[in-house]
């Protein structure tokens, strides 16, 4: 009890420790008020496990710190805000009530890892022995879950707020030496337990947990997802809780999923934080510590993006756009149905790439590509127009006839001017070349983990002196773009100005959108010389298939189609802009001197075939 007094003296300097003032006054009459076993008890009661006695818990009883050199106080009552209270509600809810995952997306300094921490501390007191609670603590690393005398940790927060309760709160014969062990946190009476994990494959797969939390969860290794799913038999209730890290991780996609619970904790729900507030903080961050630590940004606050460049509005065109510029060559109607059909014109070179998975983590992805003739006003521009996702049983039995059938409406088998699959796949490689006649070729790995960036970075830049070939009213003329069905990439104004309908499915290039902006250089190889440093290996299988054409296809240069080169050694009158008004005036000595036109033509453009190349590859 002396050592509880001792914390509650506290002088008022500023607004928290006018509050903490007012909250030790009230907590020291509660004290003078508990002096005999009955008077305890009673409290006691009050605070038995319930969502109300929880929040009376925190009120008189949890204590936090701030070991800043410059905080007004270090040992400080956690009284907690309006958001803090509602924030352990729905802990709460999750916990006993719902029974269901949840994530914490938060700005920094709002008390939120310790309100989860009090959360578990709470709850080790007063479950009881039929029913007992347990948590599990992860953090990326073992120093972040446990340090003794280091308050960022998170179980010497926890033993702060248990060293700083009354005996008679405690459990009978607890000892702390023997019951607050490294990582570990005994209830002798209850048993209930809150343990401690470091980030590893199998997290938390061992034994059951009312809870499992999973702090900072965003930096995770590997992006989280393993760690997500190791401990997901073993709890009812995983909770994640992060900044934002960007969205290459498995805790922006929980963010996103709309059946997650999700609690957002942005910094002006604390009352004493405004934009001057703000404004002070931005002062010592850099844009994507600003993204991060304050406004929940998960797309700015990724450092070292490497597609920045990378925009919707002028790299994502639907069909339509496409076909609307291109003319005829990209139109067809069905036989049976009459229905229009969009394509890629039947003489434009193609490239096809792929990234060979099996998994969820890493399926396999194939892209193709393709470029317009030489002659063409488009000339120079790249064009992704298909994208293949399999996560799961990706075997080239499945895929090699699927990538076929793709292939046989417009003949595409007969225009691919490269094949490339990911160079470890040797048996796969075989087994597409020989069984399913797919003659897929390793991509050049010897330049290294940027191999391609560089290319796709110049692709992806915008000529800003020229409108857009496909939208009229937008300005700046990208040379790569991504070709998506109407409803999954059509311009949409806004009074803001432009979007783009979201990408949901392979028709929308889904996996290759979502993973452009996110691509980026981990901080871990900033430093490292440039040709060494590895961009983030998670949700890159989509950029991967791009890197490879970048770097091998994207310099393809493509010149007249072998229609084409016919076409122009015809004499100017039966070429195809003259052709039909050349045979109705002429009747059929026009249809004979074209056809021995046409004859002689095939026969110069034959003998010149070992030489005449439709493309060449660029250096």
């Amino acid at each position: 009890m002396e050592n509880l007094n001792a914390v509650l003296q506290i002088e008022p300097t500023s607004k928290e420790s006018i509050r903490a003032h007012t909250a030790a006054k009230e907590r020291k009459e509660l004290l003078k008020s508990l002096t005999n076993p009955l008077d305890q008890y009673t409290e006691l009661r009050r605070l038995k496990q319930s969502k109300a006695g929880m929040i009376r818990w925190f009120r008189y009883w949890a204590f936090t710190c701030d070991p800043r050199p410059t905080a007004p106080i270090y040992s400080v009552p956690f009284i907690p805000f309006d958001f803090q209270t509602e924030g352990l509600e729905w802990l709460w809810e999750i916990t006993f009530e719902k029974y269901e995952d949840g994530l914490i997306d938060k700005s920094r300094d709002l008390g939120l890892s310790w309100l989860v921490c009090g959360f578990a501390v709470y709850n080790w007191l007063f479950a009881t022995k039929e029913q007992p609670f347990t948590a599990l603590f992860g953090s990326r690393k073992e120093e972040f879950v446990d340090v003794r005398g280091d308050v960022s940790s998170l179980f010497e927060k926890m033993r702060f707020m248990i060293l700083r309760l009354p005996q008679w709160m405690l459990p009978n014969e607890f000892n702390v030496k023997e019951h607050c062990t490294y990582m570990k946190i005994i209830n002798p009476v209850t048993g209930s337990t809150i343990r401690g994990e470091s980030s590893n494959e199998n997290f938390g797969r061992g034994g059951r947990n009312t809870i499992i939390i999973l702090d900072e969860f965003a930096a995770f290794p590997g992006g989280g997802y393993v760690a997500w799913t190791s401990c997901s038999e073993s709890t009812r209730t995983r909770l994640a809780v992060s900044t934002p890290l960007g969205r290459a991780n498995k805790f922006a996609e929980l963010r996103f999923n709309p059946i997650m619970n999700v609690k957002s904790f942005h910094w002006m729900l604390h009352p004493w934080k405004d934009e001057a507030w703000y404004e002070n903080q931005k002062k010592r961050m850099n844009a994507a510590e600003i993204a991060q630590e304050l406004d929940l940004n998960y797309e700015g606050s990724l450092p070292g993006r490497l597609f920045p460049m990378y925009s919707e509005i002028h790299h994502v065109i639907t069909w339509k756009e496409f076909a609307d510029v291109i003319g005829a060559e990209a139109i067809s109607r069905d036989r049976t149905s009459g229905a229009i059909r969009y394509h890629i014109p039947n003489h434009w070179k193609i490239g096809v790439a792929m990234d060979v998975g099996t998994t969820v983590q890493h399926p396999n992805v194939c892209i193709w590509a393709a470029t317009a003739a030489k002659d063409s006003h488009l000339a120079g521009s790249v064009f992704l127009y298909r994208q293949f996702v399999v996560a799961e049983g990706a075997y080239p039995g499945m895929v090699g006839p699927m990538i076929k059938h793709k292939m046989s409406a417009d003949r595409e088998m007969d225009r691919v001017a490269m094949w490339l699959m990911s160079h470890e796949a040797a048996s796969e490689r075989l087994a597409y070349n020989y069984e399913h006649e797919l003659p897929f070729a390793s991509w050049k790995t010897e330049l290294g983990y940027t191999q391609g960036i560089a290319q796709i970075q110049d692709y992806l830049a915008l000529d800003k002196e020229q409108e857009h070939p496909f939208r009229q009213g937008i300005n700046g003329r990208p040379r790569l773009y991504i070709i998506v069905d109407e409803e999954e990439g059509s311009l949409i104004e806004t009074t803001d100005g432009f979007t783009v309908a979201p990408g949901s499915t392979d028709a929308g290039f889904k996996r290759l959108r979502d993973e452009l902006p996110q691509y980026h250089i981990p901080e871990s190889e900033i430093g490292k010389p440039a040709k060494q440093q590895r961009p983030f290996k998670l949700f890159d299988d989509a950029i991967d298939c791009l890197r490879a054409l970048a770097a091998q296809y994207f310099p393809v240069i493509q010149d007249f189609s072998s229609e084409q080169a016919l076409d122009k050694l015809l004499p100017v009158a039966f070429q195809q802009d003259n052709l039909k008004n050349t045979l109705i005036s002429g009747g059929a000595g026009a249809m004979h001197a074209y056809e021995d036109y046409f004859h002689k033509a095939r026969v110069e453009l034959e003998a010149d075939s070992d030489d005449h190349a439709y493309y060449v590859l660029g250096g």
